[in-house]
């Protein structure tokens, strides 16, 4: 078994097909690389068989389409077998980032009569930083080659509508309208609006292999439960996160003491102001976000239990989502899962030696807020000097963290009250909430009974500040000393009885 996360995978990936004997079998979102297409001319000059699962030609830019068709042709003259996914899914509308039609299939792997081999790249002719599973046993090699031919029967072949149509979903026929957008009478043959969720699996006990999601295990509930399952770390690598549920799962995992890394891009094509509020919330509850000096396209997972390589992003679509509870919508993404310590332990020393190496996304969110910070200054007619205005910008980031921060830990002492209050309950209630916001009061410096009354009197008007003060320190809480209150950690992190 071999781990790779660096920007050669493409390279390696040339070098696997070029060693093959008996067959290649390619399925990928797209092939625009060179050194891959002379790789598979070298393979079918061997009389190697080449077979290639990917999307048809209008997915890829115009500017670049003639030259990939050129070369997709000259390996089918040659005698590689090409199977176009035709089908699309969900609607092109709901985003700006939706190129030609709008394809399902996303998913990234190979398989050689040597090795099964699982990438999270794209074979694309940019070298970015990208991750690569490379199995040797006939096993895997095996698995994978079915996990082929599934591919193939339901996208190429066309009996993902079949497999539709056996489900008792009631109203099945308008699960394949096409978006009014879609004119052309090919393209809305194939079109799916949405999976009926009986389809799309979700399953109590990870297993390694490779998954077809959402099929063999919806990507977002893998996802889930592999980050839960975590005891002591979680690695990400990511080329696009803007899913608020995995954010905020990643935040309660960081609350429960599990250190989280992120590697990902500072922008995204359709949700740069989501990065902005989401990337400061991340960072207020201690999950460093970093962006690695070379181009990121890898989609990767460490945790001390699993190591995850896909072609799955954090985002909506990747991740799949429910619109109705008989429903899901997601693209076909594949994800495989390992768990051997050996693998797992290098997987974890190559991120962490690149995530050391990365730039803090705290720059790039100070960047975006150089327009914000000038305006500040215009308001009295000065204008900042660049590193004025850099500093400034920096600070209205850290200002931001630095709320979110103290807004959780009044979400921290809230539950601590709920459970040694209302043992029973999961509701906070408004006089629980009040002390709250005086124990985070109290955790800044001690108070005097009328400056804790004059803060709380600033967001409700009648505050029984006595009550407030006289519950706290029942429960030993807060101590009195003269005329000031103070907080008694310990008794506050005490477990409840």
């Amino acid at each position: 078994m071999e781990f790779n996360f660096d920007t050669r995978i493409i390279d390696k990936v040339a070098k696997e097909i070029k060693e093959a004997e008996k067959y290649v079998r390619i399925a990928i979102f797209q092939i625009h690389n060179g050194s891959i297409y002379d790789a598979l001319d070298y393979a079918l000059q061997k009389k190697v068989v080449v077979e290639v699962f990917t999307l048809p030609y209008d997915s890829i830019n115009a500017d670049i389409r003639d030259k990939v068709k050129n070369r997709m042709e000259g390996i089918r003259r040659n005698g590689a077998k090409l199977y176009f996914s035709n089908w699309g899914i969900g609607d092109p509308e709901r985003t700006t980032t939706a190129v030609g039609r709008w394809y399902s299939f996303h998913g990234k792997f190979l398989v050689t009569d040597k090795a099964a081999i699982s990438i999270s790249a794209n074979l694309t002719n940019d070298p970015e930083l990208d991750a690569m599973l490379v199995y040797r046993e006939k096993e895997k090699i095996d698995e994978f080659n079915e996990k082929f031919k599934l591919l193939v029967e339901w996208f190429y072949k066309g009996n993902i509508k079949s497999e539709i149509e056996k489900t008792d979903y009631s109203d099945k026929e308008t699960l394949f309208l096409a978006p009014r957008t879609i004119n052309d009478p090919e393209v809305k043959s194939h079109w799916i609006r949405d999976y009926p969720s009986q389809m799309c699996k979700t399953i109590n006990t990870i297993k390694d292999g490779l998954y077809i999601s959402p099929f063999e295990w919806r990507a977002r509930d893998l996802v889930e439960k592999i980050i839960n399952e975590a005891k002591e770390y979680v690695y990400i690598s990511t080329e696009s996160f803007t899913d608020t549920d995995i954010i905020q799962i990643l935040i309660n995992n960081s609350i429960k003491g599990k250190t989280i890394r992120i590697l990902t891009n500072s922008e995204s094509q359709d949700f740069n102001d989501r990065i902005r509020e989401l990337y400061p919330r991340l960072m207020a509850n201690k999950i460093e976000l970093k962006k690695p000096r070379d181009p990121l396209h890898a989609k990767l997972i460490i945790t001390d239990r699993r190591l995850v390589v896909s072609s799955v992003n954090l985002n909506k679509m990747n991740l799949g989502y429910s619109k109705k509870k008989a429903l899901w919508r997601a693209n076909t993404e594949t994800i495989t899962v390992e768990s051997n310590h050996d693998i797992i332990e290098k997987a974890k020393l190559n991120y962490e030696e690149i995530f050391k190496d990365s730039i803090s996304l705290l720059d790039y969110l100070s960047e975006k807020e150089t327009d914000y910070a000038v305006s500040i200054f215009s308001v009295y007619e000065i204008k900042p000097e660049k590193e004025v205005k850099e500093l400034f910008s920096r600070f209205i980031v850290l200002s931001d963290i630095k709320l979110k921060k103290n807004l959780y830990l009044i979400g921290k002492y809230a539950s601590i009250l709920v459970k040694k209050f209302n043992k029973s309950e999961t509701t906070i209630k408004k006089q629980d909430f009040f002390c709250a916001m005086v124990l985070y009061f109290l955790s800044d410096r001690k108070h005097t009974e009328q400056e804790l009354k004059e803060k709380l009197s600033e967001i409700y008007y009648d505050i029984d500040i006595k009550s407030i003060i006289r519950r706290l320190l029942e429960h030993n809480l807060i101590t009195k000393n003269e005329d000031f209150y103070q907080l008694s950690v310990e008794k506050l992190l005490e477990e409840p009885k």
